[in-house]
C-alpha cells in the first residue's frame, strides 16, 4: 500500500475509535442498561513495524499523546471461540488530548484467533475492542455474568502479566471487561 494511503487509513482509524467509543457507550447505556464506562478503544495491526509507524504518525501528525510506548506482554486464553490461545502482544498506549479514554494500539503474534480473524475481515488498523476496567476480581466476575445475562456471547478469557480480561459479543467491536490484578491492593 502506498505510504500516503497507509497514513490516511491509519489516521482515519483514530477517528473510527472516537466514533465507536461513543456508539458502544450509548449501546451499553440505552440498549443493555449496563453501567460500564468505556475507557479504552483498541486499534489492531498485523506487524510490529506497522504498529510503530502508526505510533509515529499518531503522535507527529494525529495529535495524540503517547504515554506508554513499546509495551510487550504474553497472553494465554481459553474459550468457546478462541480455544487454547497463546500469543505475544505489543502495545502502544496513547490518548486524544482532553479525552477520558485511551487508545491501545496493538499487534498480536502467535496463535491469536480473534485478532487474526478481525484483520482478515476488517483489514489493517481496524478497531478490535471497546474496554472497561473492573475494580477487582469479584466485580469482574459480576460484570461478566451481567454481559452473559444481557445476551452477549463469551469468545474467550485471557490472562496476562497485569490481570484477566475477556472478549464478549463480536459484532463490529468486541466488548472487553478487564481487571488489573498486578496493581490491586492486597487485603490486610
Amino acid at each position: 500500500m502506498h505510504e500516503t494511503l497507509l497514513k490516511t487509513k491509519f489516521l482515519q482509524s483514530v477517528r473510527a475509535a472516537i466514533r465507536e467509543q461513543g456508539l458502544v457507550q450509548f449501546w451499553l447505556e440505552t440498549d443493555l442498561f449496563l453501567p460500564y464506562k468505556i475507557d479504552e478503544m483498541s486499534i489492531l495491526f498485523s506487524t510490529p513495524a506497522l504498529l510503530r509507524q502508526f505510533r509515529r504518525w499518531a503522535e507527529d501528525e494525529g495529535g495524540l499523546d503517547v504515554f506508554n510506548a513499546n509495551v510487550r506482554d504474553h497472553m494465554e486464553g481459553n474459550g468457546p471461540v478462541v480455544g487454547q490461545s497463546v500469543f505475544d502482544v505489543r502495545f502502544e498506549f496513547m490518548r486524544w488530548p482532553g479525552a477520558e479514554w485511551r487508545i491501545e494500539a496493538l499487534c498480536a503474534t502467535g496463535r491469536a484467533p480473534l485478532h487474526s480473524a478481525r484483520l482478515d475481515v476488517y483489514g489493517e488498523a481496524c478497531i478490535m475492542h471497546a474496554s472497561f476496567k473492573c475494580e477487582d476480581l469479584a466485580t469482574y466476575e459480576k460484570d461478566c455474568n451481567a454481559l452473559a445475562e444481557a445476551g452477549l456471547e463469551l469468545a474467550g478469557t485471557y490472562r496476562n502479566s497485569y490481570g484477566v480480561f475477556s472478549y464478549w459479543g463480536g459484532g463490529r467491536v468486541w466488548l472487553k471487561p478487564r481487571v488489573n490484578l498486578r496493581d490491586a491492593p492486597t487485603p490486610s
